[in-house]
């Protein structure tokens, strides 16, 4: 087998300047470059010699634990699942992959996943394909996607008063009247200005819109910013999310829908997920607190519901086992078992039009002062 590169298609001029901030990803990029030569050397020995490469095994629940609030393995081994020379196209695959990667961090151009896969359409033949093997490729190496300059597309949104400062000197003003999306490069983000008290994370964009339109960031001005991800975080919300809360005191607020998929979603931004264990330091962000919709405002506000599927009853039972769940959400999960209905967000209109901004928000967010030594914010 050759080792050969396949073609590669430059991005835009202006998106060269989407690297990092300052040298210290750049010391961090020659460091993958390096590991990427002696990668290359290790397949050319599996081809060569019959020397399989050895891929890290993918975690498990029952080897994951919370250490600093922070989903992470306790299973260190890396004997785990090998490619072997008989893998060719594999092998091959994973050739122009580092050869890609290589350019776009010589040359400080960037690509997302989708194009990454559109480059090796020769070998790749599936998008699933193509991800799995650059999955290979950071376990080898060691590396997020993203300090290889590969970006999953981001379709998050802000809006709100923060202002974002690029490394190459653009600024984004996130205070938008419909949202502002956020940037599919978060590293290069150097530098935020953010005068709002407190973040809260909308689980669905149908909510974040709504709460646009009834003017919750004019009513209360200088207080939200808020944040989507339309649905199960994409890595540059969660990227940017965890970026806003190291380097401000602004507390971060979750709203997702009284469902296991809300839930899910809540426990992801907080601890982490499972399929990107290795990556949490970088992602998780622990001092979020979840303020609704909670399986508890179910009957106490008389919330009309639907009844919770099979699979959805399923799924309750596989979270109230991972190493996460205790305390409120253990209980508001066991809670959610025993009433079997699930329940939206919007449920919240058909008590009144502004009840989930006037009563409800306000109502949690007061509960969150008497409940933390630190302060909370109550709007006024």
């Amino acid at each position: 087998m050759a080792l050969r590169a396949g073609p590669f298609i430059p991005r835009r001029k202006e998106d060269a300047l989407l690297s990092a901030d300052g040298g210290e990803l750049s010391e961090r990029h020659r460091e993958i470059q390096t590991k990427i030569i002696e990668l290359l050397h290790q397949i050319e020995r599996c081809v060569t010699e019959g020397t399989p490469l050895i891929i890290r095994r993918k975690p498990r629940w029952e080897t994951c634990t919370i250490e600093n609030g922070i989903l992470q393995t306790i299973d260190q081994s890396q004997d785990g699942r090998t490619i072997r020379p008989g893998n060719a196209r594999r092998l091959q695959l994973m050739v122009q992959l580092l050869a890609t990667i290589y350019q776009l961090l010589t040359t400080g151009t960037s690509c997302t996943k989708r194009e990454l896969y559109y480059l090796h359409l020769d070998l790749a033949q599936t998008p699933a394909y193509t991800y799995a093997t650059l999955d290979d490729v950071c376990a080898l190496l060691d590396a997020d996607t993203w300090e290889m300059n590969v970006f999953n597309t981001s379709k998050g949104l802000i809006a709100g008063p923060m202002v974002l400062t690029l490394s190459d000197g653009q600024i984004i003003d996130c205070n938008g009247r419909w949202g502002t999306t956020v940037p599919l490069d978060v590293g290069s983000v150097v530098d935020i200005r953010l005068t709002a008290q407190l973040v809260l994370v909308v689980e669905k964009d149908t909510v974040f819109k709504r709460l646009l339109e009834d003017g919750i960031l004019t009513k209360f001005p200088e207080t939200f910013l808020l944040i989507t991800a339309k649905g199960y975080p994409d890595v540059s919300t969660r990227l940017l999310l965890k970026k806003v809360s190291e380097r401000t005191n602004v507390p971060i607020y979750a709203l997702m829908d009284a469902d296991p998929h809300g839930i899910e979603i809540f426990c992801v931004y907080k601890f982490g997920s499972l399929a990107m264990v290795h990556q949490q330091r970088s992602l998780a962000v622990p001092s979020m607190r979840w303020i609704g919709l909670f399986p508890s405002d179910i009957e106490l506000l008389g919330l009309q519901g639907v009844p919770l599927r099979e699979t959805e009853l399923k799924r309750i039972e596989q979270m109230i086992r991972r190493p996460y769940t205790e305390g409120h959400i253990q209980r508001e999960l066991l809670l959610l078992r025993q009433l079997a209905t699930k329940v939206e967000i919007e449920s919240l209109y058909n008590i009144a039009s502004d009840f989930l901004t006037t009563v409800y928000l306000k109502g949690k967010l007061k509960e969150c002062r008497k409940s933390r030594s630190w302060e909370c914010v109550m709007m006024r």
